[in-house]
């Protein structure tokens, strides 16, 4: 099957005459849709490379409701969410956007409020995927360092000075500006705070790491 190019908008819904509706609706303002009537079958086609946002209507959730961000987390699909319902609850609408969903609307919601929904949501949903790629190639670059060089940036990330570090370490000080150099290199960065940013933004250094370090 060949990836989809273009975010798509995934429309679930059982009455098959809105669901039409609304992705003609859809298309025609230039959003790529694909539609479903079960949730069981966005999940035999859904896969994790193709971007974009699932709008659903919370009577097609199999009895999931809201609950069902959870579930598809659980399957590795961070597609934003978009709740479509008759008569949307309050309580209900409120606890969705506390799990996570982007919004919660009336099926009567106008195609203007809806687009704006859904290019939020696509928006996010850009983000959040460029976020995952660039976290799995700085976790990547992190890997290749040793031992002692996960060490010492541990104690760099840590505000210690080189001095400090090296006693910690009962190392020499110029041992640990080779180890230092070796690090900015491995992880492909050319001052000190890009790899703090580096390092801290998408969390190099694993809780279960920590008591190596400390």
């Amino acid at each position: 099957m060949e990836p989809l190019s273009k975010p798509t908008v995934f429309i679930i819904d059982e009455d098959p005459a809105f669901k039409s509706s609304l992705s003609w609706q859809l298309e025609s303002t230039g959003f790529v849709t694909k539609t479903f009537s079960f949730l069981e079958t966005f999940f035999t086609f859904y896969r994790e490379d193709i971007p974009g946002c699932l709008i659903i209507d919370i009577a097609s959730t199999g009895g999931l409701g809201v609950e069902l961000i959870g579930n598809l987390r659980k399957k590795n699909i961070f597609l934003s969410i978009i709740f479509l319902s008759d008569k949307p609850e309050l309580h209900v609408a409120v606890k969705a956007i506390k799990l996570g969903a982007q919004d919660f609307l009336y099926k009567t919601t106008s195609l203007t409020l809806l687009s704006q929904s859904i290019q939020q949501a696509l928006y996010h949903n850009h983000h959040h995927r460029l976020f995952e790629v660039n976290s799995y190639h700085a976790n990547s670059l992190y890997a290749h360092l040793s031992l002692r060089e996960k060490e010492v940036l541990y104690y760099v990330l840590e505000g210690y000075t080189n001095k400090i570090i090296a006693e910690k370490l009962d190392l020499t000080v110029k041992t640990i500006e080779a180890h230092r150099a070796n690090i900015m290199k491995k992880m492909q960065v050319d001052s000190l705070s890009e790899l703090v940013t580096l390092a801290v933004k998408y969390n190099v250094i694993k809780k279960d790491e920590l008591c190596f370090f400390e």
